[in-house]
């Protein structure tokens, strides 16, 4: 019988990235300490507020996707979303061992005034998630893009700012010799032959030829570094989650992928020395299953749906 690793640790995010380097990087000390973390896993989810200043919620025992008032309806206290809130709801078994914040901001906010920023595209959260800081950044356009590319502009910082090169969260877990991956749904996944993917897929740059792409994963030697968003539908491919055929990924929601220390450069092929740090999610079962996830773990964005 194999022995399987605790997994001690699911952090639903985004949390303040000290505090979350702080938590990895001491949980994961060469010393054995009683309540050191083991396996961690980030979890980001996107597109509705924990809470909202309206508090715009579902009508409890109303029907689907009723709300009271209309709009966006936050996550907290929603009786749409009942199993997120048992885990922060006191009494509730599944929040005994469960922390969370009450108290936070998007990172572009300040103090409500005249100078109130509201901008809150997911992009440079998800930068200041792996590095602490935004690196100017305040759009949501494709960091791989040729013009306006968000790397590039993090790649010129760092060029001002040597010392801050390697000082994202993966590559400090790397540079201590600590595991971790990514995994990111639809990425390197084999085609029909009409089509190749990823390293070996030139065509995987904004789409698809359409029905090329299936629902099985290449072989680990073949993973790569996803560097290119792309987006389309094949009927040879059907979600596990969803049920669909529609594949889509963006590499904006990858903090991971914005920094030269992580991705080894511009190389979308298997030779990529960093390639082993991403997978696609389909992986995460096999690797669950043959206890053989990293130390520290990225499943992909999820839509936190409140209907």
């Amino acid at each position: 019988m194999s022995t399987h690793r605790k997994i001690r640790a699911v952090v639903w995010t985004l949390l303040r990235p000290a505090a979350l380097a702080m938590a990895v990087i001491g949980g994961f000390g060469s010393v054995a300490l009683a309540g050191s973390l083991g396996d961690i896993f980030v979890i980001h989810l996107e597109n509705h507020n924990w809470v909202q200043p309206d508090g715009n919620v579902a009508i409890a025992g109303g029907s689907a996707g009723t709300v009271a008032p209309a709009g966006i309806q936050q996550i907290y206290q929603n009786p749409a979303a009942p199993f997120i809130n048992s885990l922060v709801t006191p009494g509730n078994p599944n929040s005994a061992q469960v922390s969370y914040c009450s108290n936070y901001y998007n990172i572009l906010a300040s103090p409500a005034g005249p100078n109130h920023v509201d901008v809150h595209p997911s992009e440079p959260s998800y930068i200041y998630s792996e590095a602490g800081d935004y690196f100017g950044v305040l759009n949501d356009n494709d960091p791989y893009a040729q013009t306006n590319g968000s790397v590039a502009a993090i790649q010129h910082y760092l060029a001002l700012h040597p010392g801050a090169r390697g000082q994202s969260l993966t590559a400090i877990l790397q540079g201590k010799g600590i595991s971790w991956k990514s995994y990111q749904e639809d990425t390197d996944l084999a085609t029909t032959g009409i089509a190749e993917v990823n390293g070996n897929q030139a065509a995987y740059i904004g789409h698809l030829t359409p029905n090329a792409l299936t629902s099985t994963p290449v072989a680990p030697s073949q993973f790569t570094v996803p560097l290119r968003s792309f987006t389309g539908v094949s009927t040879n491919y059907t979600n596990a989650f969803n049920g669909s055929h529609m594949y889509s990924f963006a590499a904006k929601h990858d903090g991971t992928l914005f920094f030269p220390d992580n991705t080894g450069g511009n190389d979308s092929t298997p030779a990529n020395p960093h390639a082993a740090h991403w997978a696609p999610l389909q992986q995460l079962q096999i690797d669950l299953a043959n206890n053989s996830v990293a130390r520290f773990n990225l499943p992909p964005s999820c839509l936190s749906r409140v209907t």
